[in-house]
């Protein structure tokens, strides 16, 4: 949320994080969904939409939330 290349750099060296982050400089994103909190996450499907989403942190790697991801992914 309006954090310089170097900070979210830093935050996601300290918490080992892999996937692509939004980097939201002038906060135009954070307003447009709704954030007011970190963490808040949103899972959005193969069409680009939000069908998903909550503030605080997540288990990724419970089954539950594998199984949504799941639900979310193309089948190929």
């Amino acid at each position: 949320m309006q954090e310089g290349a170097e900070a979210v750099k830093e935050y996601r060296r300290e918490l080992g994080l892999s996937f692509p982050m939004l980097l939201d400089t002038t906060g135009e994103v954070t307003r447009l969904y709704g954030v007011r909190a970190t963490p808040t996450h949103f899972l959005i499907n193969a069409e680009g939409k939000v069908v998903a989403g909550n503030v605080g942190g997540k288990d990724w790697m419970g089954e539950g939330m594998r199984n949504l991801v799941e639900v979310l992914l193309p089948k190929w």
